[in-house]
């Protein structure tokens, strides 16, 4: 108890601006120590190659603010188990389609093409089964 105490009053100087020097580098050394963690979390899930880990764990040690930025910019974009999973649902959307190719018939709907008039004269003898209008009237509403 008494080591912290100490360490606590040699922390908190009678000089303001050194207050705020040791104050802005215990918070400096927390922050680069958390960019080191996260990066090392980080890269161990996105890629398996050490070497890959290595280096950017490195590159956030030794310049941490500069280097984090770097690792965002070089840091692969999915995760293994993203990468995975992308793979997987691939695969299954793949052998889907071969089995409805399979199994579906290979045939294609065709329509009937028809002239204008045809298509006029069948127009009209629906609406004229649905009103019951002759089809005079109905022609001329068309």
């Amino acid at each position: 108890m008494n080591a912290l105490t100490s360490f606590l009053q040699s922390f908190a100087s009678s000089a303001p601006h050194i207050n705020t020097m040791s104050t802005a580098l215990l918070g400096a050394g927390i922050l680069a120590v958390f960019l080191i963690f996260f990066t090392t979390r980080d890269i161990l899930l996105r890629t398996q190659s050490f070497v890959y880990q290595f280096i950017c764990i490195l590159l956030v040690a030794i310049v941490p603010g500069i280097g984090f930025l770097l690792y965002l910019l070089i840091r692969p974009s999915r995760t293994v188990k993203q990468k995975e999973l992308e793979s997987l649902v691939l695969n299954i959307h793949d052998r889907t389609r071969r089995l409805e190719e399979h199994l579906m018939p290979q045939t294609q709907y065709v329509p009937e093409k028809k002239s204008p008039k045809e298509k006029k004269r069948q127009l009209i003898a629906q609406m004229e089964a649905e009103t019951g209008n002759d089809a005079k009237a109905v022609e001329d509403s068309v």
